[in-house]
C-alpha cells in the first residue's frame, strides 16, 4: 500500500511538471475545446465540409496531421530546457544537422534511464488535440442536427450527449495505441529497441495498413463533401477519418523510427515540412484570404507560433552544451564566423529576448505608436456652382421631407440591430421586403434609418445596392455578400500583418507604404460584393473616393427626382471616452449637432478641415469593429471608436433623439404644424436578430417564477459586467410600452429572426430554473412554426444563422424561409392604431 501511495505520489506531481513543459500544446488544445463554445464555430465546420472551396479540406487533414505530431514531440525540448543541468537519470548530447551551419535541424541522444510515463503523456497529448477537433464536430452536429429532430422534446439537452461521444472517441484512441504493443507481439519493447527483430515485418504491417486504411477515409471525406455538401453522409464520413486519423497517429509515435522516419533528423525535416506548409498558407492568406476555410489558417498559425517559440529554445540548448567544459574556443575551437555569432545569439540574447519583446511593446504602445488603425480623410465633392459641397445639408433634406411626408399620416423609423454578419444580411434581406410592393414600398415612407455594428454595415450596403444598379438583382448581390469569408480576413491580419506591423513605428509603415488594417481590408471585401467586382479588385470605386455624406446624397437627390424619398442614414459607434460616435448621412447646416444627437461625437464633421470628410466605407466601418477581432478605428480629432453595440447595440438611441428633434425643432417651422404635422404618427420598426431579444419577445409581459441557479461572485460580476444589452432591452421594452398605448403617436414594431429554443435557452436566459408550463407551451408553439415552415424535417438544408462574420449557403436559406414568419406582415395590418384619440409628442428616457 505504501509503495503504491508513493507511485500515485511521484506521478502526481511528474504529470503537474510534464504540464508545464507542455504547455504550449495545451494552450493550443484548450483554445480548440474554447472554440466549441462560439456560436461561429458551427459554420465554420460547415463551411468545411461544405466542399465550396476545393483546397480546404484536404488542407485541414494535412496541417492537423502536422499539428498533433507537433503537440507531441515538441513538449521534450521545453522541459530540457526548464530542467537543463539538473537531469540525473538521463546523460544528453546534442546534435545540429547540417554542423557547418549556424542554424539546424537539433537532435538529442540521451543514455540512461527513458521515463515510459513521459513518452506516453506526450503521446496523449496528439489524442487531446484530436478529442477537441473531434469535440467540434460533434458539437455542430448535436446542435445544428440532433436538436432539429429532437425539437419535439423541450427538455432535450445536448451537452451531456456531445461530452459522452468525445469521451467514448478518446477511450477508443487511447485503447488503440494501448492495443498496439499486443498485436505486435509480447517482445514489443524488446523489438523496438532492436531493429532485426522478426516482429519487425509484423509492425511495418501495421503502419501501412493504418496509413492506407486512414489515406482511404481522409480520400472518401474529401470527394463525399464535394459531391453532398454538408449531409448525413459527409459528416459520419468524417468522424470515421477523425478515427482513422487517430490510429494513425498512434501507430506513427510507435513505429516511426523503425518503419519511416529511421532518424531523428528525418522526422524534424518532415515536421519542417508543416511549418513550411504553414508558411505558404497563410503568406497567400494575406494576398487571398477567402481562399482557405479559418480552421487551416488557425491551425497554420499554431505552427508557425509554436515553432517560433520552440526552435530558439532548441538552438539554445545546442549553444549552452559548449559553457559546461570551458571557454567557447578551447570547447569548439570551429565556432567562428556566423556560427560564432549563432553562439553568442541563441546563447546569451535569447534568455533576455521575452524582457526585450516587453519593453519594445510598451515603447511602440505607449512612446512613439503608429497609425495602422487611422481613418482618412478624403475631399468632399462640390456642387456645380463649386461654392458648396454636394452633400444634402438639413435644409434640403427637411424641406424634402416636408413635401414627401406632408399628407401621410405616419413616418417610418428603422433601427439595425447589431449581431455580425448575420445582423448584415438579414437587415439587407428585410429592407429588399420593406422597399418592395409586397409592403407597400414602406422604406419609402421612412425618415431615417439606424444601424449598429452589422446592422449598421447591412444600412450602408443596402445604400450602395439601390445607388449602383448592375446586372444582377439585388437578391444575388445580397447573397454573393453572405458567402464570403470574414472571418478568414480577421484571422489572417489580426495574427500576421496588424500584430506586426502593430509593433513597427510609423517611419517603418511609411516606408513599405502600409495604411490599411484589417478592419479596412474587410470593408473593402464587403465593397467588392456589393459592386459586383472581383474579390480582391483594389482599385477606386464610387465607395472608396465618395465621403459617406457625398455617396448617400447622391442617391438621396435622386430618389427625390422621382418624387420618392430615401432615409437618412445613422452609423453608431462607441467611443473611448464614453461618447457615441455618430455618423449622419445629412449635413448639419445651421443646426448644432447636439440639438439633434445629445451628447454625442460628429464623425463627419472636421471644423479644420471643411472641404474633407470620412469616406463612405471608412465611416460604416466604425461601427463594426469588434474588440480584439477588429481595432478600434482612430480619427483625428475625435478619438478612438469602435462597435457601436458596446453603447447600445439596438440603434434605437438615436432615433430617439433624432425623432424628438423632428418634433420639437423641425415640424414647428413647417406651414400647417397644427392642423398636418403636429399630428403625424411615429412607427419605429426595429429589424433585430438576437436570439434574446426574439425569446424575450415571446414571454413578453409574463410573470415568471424561477429558481436562481447558485453561481460563483466572479462569475456573476463577469456576465454582469460583459452584458451589452442592457440598454437595447430598455429601449425596446421602453418603445414596445409607448406602441401599445404609453403614446398615442407613437406605434413600435420588431420583426424578429426566429430561432428554435428548449430548456436550456430558457434556463440561460433567466439565469434559473423556469417551471411555468405556459411559457413552456408558448416556446413550443414557436418551434412548431419553424419546424413545419423553415426545416420542413431537413436540417442539413438549413443552418440556424451564427453571431460572427461568416454564413453558409444554408443559413442564407434559413433566412429567406424566415420572412414570413417574422412578423413583417404586422407592419401592414396593424392600422387600427391610427384612430385612437391624439396627444402630444414628448419622448424623454
Amino acid at each position: 500500500m505504501k509503495a503504491w501511495t508513493y507511485k500515485v505520489y511521484h506521478g502526481f506531481f511528474r504529470l503537474i511538471n510534464l504540464s508545464k513543459s507542455a504547455w504550449i500544446s495545451l494552450l493550443i488544445i484548450f483554445v480548440v475545446y474554447g472554440l466549441t463554445y462560439l456560436a461561429q464555430t458551427d459554420t465554420l465546420f460547415i463551411a468545411l465540409l461544405n466542399g465550396k472551396d476545393k483546397t480546404s479540406l484536404p488542407s485541414f487533414y494535412l496541417t492537423l496531421f502536422f499539428l498533433i505530431s507537433i503537440v507531441s514531440h515538441y513538449p521534450t525540448y521545453i522541459e530540457f530546457s526548464r530542467t537543463l543541468g539538473q537531469l540525473d537519470t538521463l546523460r544528453i548530447t546534442w546534435h545540429k544537422s547540417p554542423g557547418n551551419c549556424p542554424i539546424g535541424f537539433i537532435t538529442y541522444k540521451a543514455s540512461g534511464l527513458k521515463s515510459i510515463f513521459d513518452s506516453s503523456f506526450r503521446h496523449i497529448l496528439g489524442l487531446l488535440l484530436l478529442a477537441a477537433v473531434y469535440y467540434i464536430a460533434a458539437s455542430t452536429y448535436y446542435n445544428n442536427v440532433v436538436r432539429v429532430r429532437a425539437a419535439g422534446d423541450f427538455d432535450y439537452t445536448l451537452h451531456k450527449y456531445m461530452l459522452l461521444e468525445c469521451v467514448l472517441y478518446l477511450a477508443i484512441s487511447i485503447s488503440f495505441f494501448v492495443f498496439i504493443p499486443r498485436v505486435a507481439g509480447a517482445k514489443f519493447s524488446r523489438m523496438i529497441r532492436n531493429p532485426n527483430s522478426v516482429n519487425l515485418k509484423r509492425l511495418k504491417l501495421i503502419f501501412w495498413v493504418t496509413t492506407v486504411i486512414c489515406f482511404i477515409t481522409v480520400f472518401f471525406a474529401v470527394i463525399i463533401s464535394y459531391i453532398k455538401h454538408w449531409s448525413e453522409g459527409t459528416y459520419w464520413t468524417y468522424i470515421l477519418s477523425l478515427y482513422t486519423l487517430s490510429f494513425q497517429y498512434s501507430v506513427m509515435r510507435l513505429c516511426r523510427k523503425r518503419v519511416v522516419f529511421l532518424t531523428d533528423t528525418t522526422f524534424l525535416i518532415f515536421l519542417s515540412m508543416g511549418g513550411f506548409l504553414s508558411l505558404v498558407i497563410v503568406g497567400l492568406a494575406h494576398f487571398r484570404p477567402l481562399m482557405f476555410n479559418s480552421f487551416v489558417i488557425l491551425i497554420s498559425y499554431f505552427i508557425i507560433f509554436y515553432g517560433v517559440i520552440v526552435l530558439p529554445i532548441k538552438h539554445y540548448i545546442f549553444y549552452r552544451q559548449y559553457d559546461r567544459g570551458g571557454r567557447l574556443s578551447e570547447k569548439k575551437p570551429e565556432l567562428f564566423g556566423l556560427t560564432k555569432f549563432s553562439y553568442y545569439f541563441f546563447s546569451w540574447f535569447t534568455p533576455v529576448l521575452p524582457y526585450f519583446f516587453v519593453v519594445w511593446v510598451i515603447c511602440i504602445d505607449f512612446v512613439s505608436g503608429n497609425e495602422l488603425h487611422r481613418l482618412e480623410t478624403i475631399p468632399l465633392k462640390s456642387s456645380a456652382h463649386g461654392q458648396k459641397p454636394a452633400a444634402v445639408g438639413t435644409g434640403e433634406f427637411n424641406q424634402a421631407m416636408q413635401k414627401h411626408f406632408e399628407d401621410k399620416e405616419n413616418i417610418y423609423f428603422i433601427s439595425l440591430y447589431g449581431g455580425g454578419l448575420k445582423a448584415t444580411i438579414w437587415t439587407d434581406l428585410v429592407l429588399n421586403e420593406l422597399a418592395s410592393a409586397n409592403y407597400n414600398y414602406l422604406l419609402d415612407d421612412a425618415v431615417a434609418v439606424s444601424g449598429v455594428s452589422g446592422g449598421g454595415v447591412g444600412g450602408s450596403l443596402y445604400t450602395a445596392l439601390q445607388k449602383e444598379p448592375g446586372t444582377k438583382t439585388t437578391e444575388e448581390l445580397i447573397e454573393q455578400i453572405s458567402q464570403k469569408n470574414y472571418v478568414a480576413i480577421d484571422l489572417v491580419y489580426l495574427l500576421g500583418h496588424d500584430l506586426l506591423c502593430g509593433l513597427l513605428p510609423q517611419c517603418v509603415l511609411d516606408f513599405f507604404g502600409v495604411d490599411k488594417d484589417r478592419s479596412s481590408r474587410a470593408m473593402q471585401i464587403y465593397a467588392n460584393a456589393a459592386l459586383d467586382r472581383a474579390d480582391y479588385d483594389n482599385s477606386s470605386n464610387a465607395l472608396t473616393s465618395s465621403t459617406f455624406q457625398d455617396y448617400w446624397g447622391e442617391l438621396f437627390r435622386r430618389q427625390v427626382s422621382q418624387k420618392k424619398f430615401f432615409p437618412a442614414l445613422i452609423m453608431n459607434s462607441a467611443a473611448t471616452h464614453t461618447q457615441r460616435g455618430i455618423s449622419f448621412s445629412v449635413r448639419t447646416d445651421g443646426a448644432s449637432f447636439d440639438d439633434i444627437f445629445f451628447d454625442c461625437t460628429d464623425l463627419l464633421d472636421f471644423k479644420d478641415q471643411n472641404k474633407a470628410s470620412l469616406g463612405f466605407l471608412d465611416a460604416t466601418s466604425t461601427v463594426d469593429r469588434f474588440p480584439i477581432l477588429s481595432p478600434p478605428a482612430k480619427v483625428d480629432g475625435k478619438g478612438y471608436f469602435l462597435d457601436g453595440g458596446y453603447f447600445e447595440n439596438s440603434g434605437l438611441m438615436s432615433l430617439m433623439d433624432y425623432s424628438e428633434y423632428l418634433r420639437t425643432k423641425v415640424f414647428p417651422c413647417f406651414p400647417n404644424y397644427e392642423k398636418k404635422w403636429r399630428k403625424k404618427k411615429f412607427v419605429f420598426i426595429q429589424i433585430a436578430n438576437d436570439e434574446d431579444v426574439y425569446l424575450r419577445q415571446i414571454v413578453a409581459n409574463h410573470l415568471v417564477q424561477k429558481k436562481v441557479n447558485n453561481s460563483q461572485e466572479f462569475i456573476s460580476v463577469l456576465e454582469a459586467v460583459t452584458s451589452i444589452s442592457f440598454v437595447a432591452t430598455y429601449l425596446n421594452r421602453k418603445f414596445d410600452y409607448l406602441g401599445k398605448g404609453g403614446d398615442s403617436l407613437i406605434k413600435y414594431h420588431q420583426i424578429q429572426l426566429p430561432y428554435l429554443l428548449n430548456k436550456d435557452h430558457l434556463e440561460d436566459f433567466y439565469k434559473g430554473r423556469v417551471g411555468d408550463q405556459a411559457i413552456k407551451k408558448m416556446v413550443e408553439n414557436k418551434n412548431d412554426i419553424i419546424l413545419n415552415n423553415i426545416y420542413q424535417k431537413e436540417p442539413f438544408k438549413y443552418v440556424t444563422p451564427p453571431l460572427g462574420r461568416q454564413m453558409v449557403p444554408q443559413s442564407l436559406q434559413y433566412m429567406r424561409l424566415s420572412l414570413p414568419h417574422s412578423g413583417l406582415h404586422q407592419i401592414v395590418k396593424d392600422t387600427a392604431w391610427l384612430n385612437k384619440p391624439l396627444q402630444p409628442y414628448l419622448l424623454k428616457i
